[in-house]
């Protein structure tokens, strides 16, 4: 660990490079250690744990560097001079650096006020008052591993009025909810959040030792509170786990393993054949595949047609039906009753028939209607289909503006469950027939790493928006034209940016089963994600 900044030597926190010990992985960010930090031996300190990263999904070299930008902006930047990772606070009149004792790295103005702030950008830990904010893409996402910091399987935020525990999946799915505590120091009426303060974290409650804790998002989706204790960090609370039990966590049985009522792990009943326990010792390591799963794999075996299929699902929210009350007919009709009977029906045909001939009139008389060309057989296997409020929710009522395309503006959003998109709004209604359920079609069936996905869209009244994942650092053009020369990229990164390019239109033009052709090759088409890697837009 090589220490960078640190609020004092009464502080348990320093903001540092720490490498593993292969020296080609190395994390700039925010540690808390065990013992008070002293500056002579920091190479001895206590059980440090990182809680926060700026470049988890990219480790740079050794002798990276941390570079205050006279323009205001923080950068790291990797051995070779490629810029890794960016606050991209340049010309918002940063005057300063600080770290605080309470773990907080934050860049302020010449009135003081925080400008930006690592406390609003957690990784996979909480401090002592750090919070997940509602619609501010804030979410704590799991390590891949012990030694890769880079985003695994798990991801908790907020969403409203209600904290979500999701494991990744298209779409996320849901393995955790719990409404928000409904306290004036963790909610208001403007800002919805949650906030780990004071022993506290959305209800739930924990000894609030005398050294300092931090809350953590684990690799198998368990959110503990770690406190320092006779020099170990050991576990004060697993605060899920509280609410559904071991059993709750996708993964807690390994692959095709099942988790019982008393928290055992096994494989499914009667499954010798099909499936075996990987190890007897550790049953949480789940079951392998001794058949292989294949709908006529016991006709080509010429075994029995009776095979059965276990499909492992997660439990669905139950839904209460209300259903009519009986109607109880005597078993004997009257001649009175069955003249009742029958003059009823009678009349109740004759009401019909008025208010379909009411109706049928009506139509008639009415200018013709268009059929809806996104009706749902039209979509079915497409992106997600948005309404025109949902997205206006997740942009801020279109207010973060990104840039303008050929077929409207973009703006950026974050959608319920805390995922960052872009949103274009098509403006012009002349090319909504001719294009946008085209591209709907289409573009939503390509994958492929160097395509920008097309996450959903919106077909409500006259509004036609597409909702395509977020690339953080923006098109190609503002990193290559001179009026952005503040903004540089090593020649290592032009490189590897060459290549995304060129195999994705090689994708488009070679591979695609329906072959494309992209008649608009320029670089603001062409976008980077946080890890510069380039991704083609089509019809942007």
């Amino acid at each position: 660990m090589t220490p960078v900044l640190s609020p004092s030597n009464a502080s348990q926190f320093v903001s540092s490079f720490y490498c593993f010990s292969n020296g080609s992985s190395c994390f700039f960010g925010i540690v808390i250690c065990g013992g008070r930090y002293q500056e002579q031996n920091y190479a001895e300190l206590d059980g440090p744990q990182p809680v926060w990263s700026a470049n988890r999904d990219r480790p740079v070299e050794v002798n990276a560097t941390l570079k205050l930008m006279g323009n205001g902006d923080l950068i790291l930047e990797d051995a070779d001079g490629d810029m890794v990772w960016s606050t991209y606070t340049g010309g918002k009149s940063v005057m300063g650096l600080r770290f605080t004792e309470f773990g907080n790295l934050v860049l302020f103005d010449s009135n003081n006020a925080t400008v930006w702030q690592s406390f609003d950008r957690p990784t996979d830990s909480l401090l002592s008052g750090q919070k997940l904010v509602l619609n501010s893409g804030q979410k704590l996402i799991a390590r891949t591993s012990s030694s890769d910091f880079s985003r695994g399987l798990f991801s908790l935020s907020v969403r409203r009025g209600s904290l979500f525990g999701y494991v990744e999946a298209n779409p996320p799915l849901v393995y955790y909810k719990s409404n928000l505590e409904r306290n004036q120091n963790f909610l208001n009426s403007e800002k919805e959040y949650v906030a780990f303060k004071n022993g506290r974290f959305n209800g739930q409650t924990f000894a609030l030792g005398s050294t300092a804790q931090f809350m953590r998002l684990e690799l198998d989706g368990h959110l503990k509170v770690y406190e320092w204790v006779q020099s170990e960090w050991k576990t004060m609370a697993d605060l899920l786990t509280s609410r559904f039990g071991d059993c709750g966590y996708p993964t807690v049985c390994g692959k095709y393993g099942i988790c019982s009522s008393n928290g055992q792990c096994g494989c499914f009943a009667g499954s010798s054949n099909e499936v075996k326990q990987i190890s007897y010792k550790q049953t949480n390591l789940g079951c392998s595949l001794v058949t292989p799963i294949s709908c006529d794999h016991s006709q080509r075996e010429g075994g029995s047609d009776n095979t059965s299929i276990f499909l492992k699902v997660p439990n669905a929210p139950s839904k209460h039906r209300h259903p009519l009350p009986p109607i109880d007919f005597p078993r004997k009709k009257s001649t009175s009753g069955r003249i009742i009977l029958g003059s009823s029906l009678g009349a109740l045909f004759g009401v019909c028939l008025l208010v379909g001939s009411c109706i049928f009139v009506f139509k008639m008389n009415r200018e013709p209607v268009e059929p809806d060309e996104f009706s749902i057989d039209k979509v079915l296997g497409m992106p997600t289909r948005f309404s025109y409020n949902d997205l206006k929710t997740a942009t801020n009522d279109f207010r973060n503006k990104l840039g303008k395309g050929g077929f409207g503006s973009v703006f950026q959003g974050t959608l319920s469950d805390g995922t960052e998109v872009a949103v274009k709004r098509i403006a012009s209604l002349s090319q909504i027939k001719k294009s946008f359920l085209a591209e709907v079609q289409t573009i939503g069936t390509i994958h492929h790493v160097n395509l920008v996905r097309l996450i959903g869209f919106c077909a409500e009244n006259s509004n036609r928006l597409l909702v395509y994942e977020y690339m953080s650092n923006g098109s190609l053009d503002r990193w290559i034209f001179k009026r952005h020369q503040e903004l540089t990229l090593g020649w290592e990164s032009r490189r590897k940016i060459i290549a995304d390019i060129a195999k994705g239109l090689a994708y488009l033009h070679e591979e695609c089963r329906q072959k494309i052709y992209h008649l608009d090759v320029k670089p603001q088409n062409i976008l980077l994600d946080e890890n510069f890697e380039a991704t083609w837009l089509l019809n942007g």
